[in-house]
């Protein structure tokens, strides 16, 4: 039933199989790659659905801080909340290494299983 519900599709970056074509997967993996692709996307860059994406791009010259740091995690809840309806955002947490990366934890639970997932991302602050 949870495969159902996740649905089945093709994970970003496209990765081709042996015979030299895309994989479909039907798993957590494709919860993942949404979530990556709504997460990096910035807001207002996608034609004719102008709100799709997220805003952590407002961030990038921010320096590491508390402000910042819950900004961050207000514009992924967000962005999640408006765009994955099949998951349940618990929590959001970020660890900082230094001032160009921070690294995002994000806890859901898929909605009609209740399984709790994680996924940890990058955020690099600085565009060298």
């Amino acid at each position: 039933m949870a495969n159902k519900f996740i649905g089945s599709g093709i994970i970003f970056p496209i990765t081709l199989n042996a015979s030299g074509r895309p994989d479909f997967v039907n798993d957590v993996r494709l919860l993942n790659s949404s979530i990556k692709n709504i997460l990096y996307w910035p807001k207002n860059h996608r034609f004719f659905n102008e709100n799709f994406g997220s805003r952590i791009e407002e961030l990038i010259e921010e320096p590491n801080d508390g402000v910042s740091f819950s900004l961050l995690r207000t514009f992924i809840a967000e962005a999640l909340a408006d765009y994955e309806k099949r998951i349940i955002v618990k929590s959001v947490s970020i660890q900082s290494y230094d001032y160009t990366k921070v690294n995002v934890k994000v806890t859901y639970s898929i909605r009609t299983t209740k399984l709790e997932e994680t996924l940890i991302f990058p955020y690099y602050k600085n565009l060298q």
